[in-house]
């Protein structure tokens, strides 16, 4: 049974007649050391590019052991697939605030058994807390759980004993580049058969809130069980396969008798995208019906899939792909079948958030049972020695402009036209962006207000903004948000708080005496935000996923709040392709390649070249420049490193595409540019991006500055975007808020 329009393959990136390594051969070749080489013979399934994309042609009864064999050593120490690692000096773990190098990551997490994932900082130190607790795991006097990652401003990691504990962010690409790493520490740390759990929220089909699932597949939003990527500007896949005993056996410590509440099996649709990508009315935008909607959900569970979430693929790819044994265990928030919004008590979700720890705490209870390490008294001195050095130590020295949003069927997919064309088209982009100026101004009432494309939001009596722990219907939202012009968005919530504090002492934004900024989103525990007068500063998390959660629920709060000819700025740091490493780029447009066309990617060229026009080389002390930013949903593979847990290209293959990058005017590349030009020029608001490159990426991949030089240059943007504040607020006679 078709459920929905299959996705379109690009043919003209030659990956027809290209293989997938699946099963594995035991064909073992033993090197000097007695030990298996990773060249183990793989059985290639051919694929090919025909409307269902890249499959491979595998059989159902499939033996998951198999695959393990070619990523372990005998001993059971994680093996990698990547040749390049060890011929590195170190292996800067940036992310994670840890490198090869730095750090003793054999002493430190050599013993370490499971690694539990989440989404948020939060979330995860609780787990922290609930795991020590189950497992009678003990500190030494005088000392408390530390958060390991902490100067990453990226990822919370929490140790205790045999269990990591970490947040890996929201969506696809953010816990892909956790993935990487955390893979890569296994192998530095020569952990033994480590198993990988997930443990989140999700949205239910047909399945009640509360209700936990473990899933038993994997699939995307064309119901594939594979990951798509982008590699070198080609297309590939991975099989989305999680590990069916291990499943098994998690739904198996399911208690009916002591649980007051139901665990079942099913499989877990992952999308990029949290609400056009998971059949949502209630975003920014909607171009479908609520019979639509209806449809399309009641075809997902007659497909087996009993909930939806934004991470799924890749971390069931990602694992498989490096032989480790790892599955997923979500409770239900609500069922769609039923709404859209999340609407259960703050203090019902806590509860329910806290049922998928208790399966995996029997899990891991279980396993230490079996081991004999359960309820064994471990102080772990030295690792705390060692978390000590990271808070004083960093680490060493420390073509188509087109968004695919990969979801649900209701977006027609369409052939990308050949990368070649791209002389040929910029005539049609200059022409596209001057019909997208006046569209946008069909986007504004008389007074400059906001509207929205998605009429169902005129239907609401109330609408949670839950990602910003905001709402129509509990909070005044003219009141408090009316007078804001300018939304500023980076990263890490570090940056943006810097960025508040930065931009009220440029504008003279004076608080009452006894107060200090507060973080609005703070109870959301997903995105913190801060309003500086006409200024918010909001992180936006890793990634094209978890932005786009964020602009849908603030360009609703643009509408609620009535602001007037809002303009949004993306703040943020960048690879260089051709410039070095503290030069400021101003995006005068983003682009990617190999994918299928849906909404065109518009940055307003206007506020672009009026931004760059405010630096100043001389005084500044570096370059400023504009150009094309290429927007991808991988840190590693997606943008052609070959320092990732996986690498299946030459550094010969990885300079030929940035090369071929350079040559289409491509400046740097980073992982928000297509999402934030996209929706922002669909709601008709004006945009820019103002990043700081970390490296030139034609001489590496690994960023190795000194931390203090990093600090520094991140700051470069910031200081060209309170420029152009001030200069605004200046000519709009804004300065009343003083």
């Amino acid at each position: 049974m078709s459920v929905v329009q299959s996705a379109s393959i690009i043919h003209g990136n030659g990956i027809s007649n290209c293989y997938i390594d699946d099963d594995i051969i035991i064909n073992q070749v033993i090197d000097a050391n007695g030990d298996p080489m990773q060249n183990i013979n793989g059985v290639k399934f051919e694929t090919s590019s025909d409307d269902d994309g890249a499959s491979a042609s595998s059989k159902d009864d499939e033996n998951d052991e198999i695959i393990y064999l070619k990523t372990r050593y005998n001993d059971g120490t994680v093996k990698l697939r990547n040749p390049n690692i060890e011929l590195m000096d170190q292996d800067i773990l940036y992310h994670l605030a840890l490198g090869s190098g730095s750090h003793d990551l054999e002493e430190m997490f050599g013993d370490v058994k499971f690694v539990c994932m989440g989404g948020t900082p939060k979330r995860m130190e609780n787990f922290a807390h609930f795991i020590m607790d189950e497992i009678g795991y003990k500190l030494p006097a005088g000392t408390q759980l530390q958060d390991i990652s902490a100067f990453s401003y990226r990822y919370s990691m929490y140790k205790v004993g045999p269990v990591l504990s970490i947040s890996h962010g929201m969506g696809v690409p953010s816990i892909g580049i956790l993935l990487h790493e955390i893979i890569k520490l296994m192998y530095h740390a020569k952990c033994k058969d480590p198993v990988f759990l997930r443990l989140g929220t999700c949205g239910g089909i047909g399945i009640e809130g509360g209700t936990v699932v473990v899933s038993e597949g994997a699939v995307d939003g064309l119901l594939r069980d594979t990951y798509e990527m982008t590699v070198l500007g080609k297309v590939i896949h991975r099989p989305a396969k999680l590990d069916r005993k291990l499943s098994r056996e998690l739904k198996a410590l399911a208690d009916p008798t002591q649980d007051a509440y139901e665990t079942i099996s099913g499989k877990t649709m992952c999308t990029y995208d949290f609400y056009e990508g998971q059949g949502r009315l209630d975003g920014a935008f909607c171009d479908f019906t609520e019979n639509e909607k209806m449809e399309y959900l009641q075809k997902l569970r007659e497909f087996g899939v009993v909930n939806i979430e934004m991470e799924s693929t890749i971390f069931a790819a990602l694992t498989h792909h490096a032989g480790i044994k790892a599955a997923i265990v979500c409770v239900a928030l609500l069922n769609r079948l039923n709404g859209d919004q999340v609407m259960a008590p703050k203090e019902v979700m806590n509860e329910w958030q806290k049922r998928p720890q208790i399966l995996i705490s029997r899990f891991i209870r279980k396993r230490m049972a079996q081991q004999g390490h359960l309820c064994r008294v471990n102080s772990d001195i030295s690792l705390i020695e060692n978390c000590f050095s990271i808070i004083t130590y960093f680490f060493v020295n420390c073509r188509n402009q087109s968004l695919r949003i990969m979801s649900t069927g209701f977006l027609k997919s369409q052939f990308h036209r050949n990368g070649d064309e791209e002389n040929g088209r910029s005539r049609e982009r200059n022409e596209t962006y001057q019909n997208g100026k006046e569209a946008n101004s069909k986007l504004r009432n008389a007074d400059g207000a906001l509207k929205l494309k998605n009429p169902n939001i005129e239907f609401m009596s109330e609408d949670s903004l839950y990602h910003i722990a905001l709402g129509s219907g509990t909070h005044d939202l003219e009141a408090m948000f009316g007078d804001i012009k300018f939304v500023c968005m980076g990263g890490t919530s570090k940056r943006m708080k810097d960025f508040a504090d930065f931009i009220m002492k440029e504008i003279g934004y004076e608080l009452p005496v006894g107060s200090q900024l507060q973080d609005i989103s703070a109870d959301s525990h997903r995105f913190s935000m801060y309003k500086v007068g006409p200024v918010l500063s909001i992180n936006h998390g890793i990634g094209m996923a978890s932005l786009g959660v964020l602009l849908h629920e603030v360009i609703k709060l643009m509408y609620y709040a009535k602001c007037k000819d809002p303009v949004f700025i993306r703040i943020g740091t960048s690879g260089g392709v051709g410039v070095e490493g503290g030069t400021v780029v101003v995006s005068d447009s983003a682009t990617v390649l190999g994918k299928t066309v849906h909404r065109p990617i518009l940055l307003d060229k206007d506020l672009a070249n009026e931004i760059r026009s405010l630096a100043d080389p001389q005084t500044d002390g570096y370059n400023t420049v504009c150009g094309k930013t290429m927007g991808t949903h991988d840190f590693y593979e997606g943008q052609g490193r070959i320092d990732g847990a996986f690498c299946d290209y030459s550094k010969a293959d990885k300079l030929e595409f940035l090369e071929k990058l350079h040559g289409i005017g491509v400046v740097n590349i980073e992982m928000e540019a297509s999402m934030f030009g996209a929706l922002t020029h669909y709601a008709g608001i004006k945009a820019a991006i103002v990043c700081v490159a970390l490296l030139n990426r034609l001489n590496g991949d690994q960023i190795s500055t000194m931390k203090n030089v990093i600090m520094e240059w991140q700051k470069r943007p910031q200081i060209l975007v309170s420029r152009f504040i001030k200069k605004r607020i200046s000519q709009e006679n804004l300065n009343n808020f003083k």
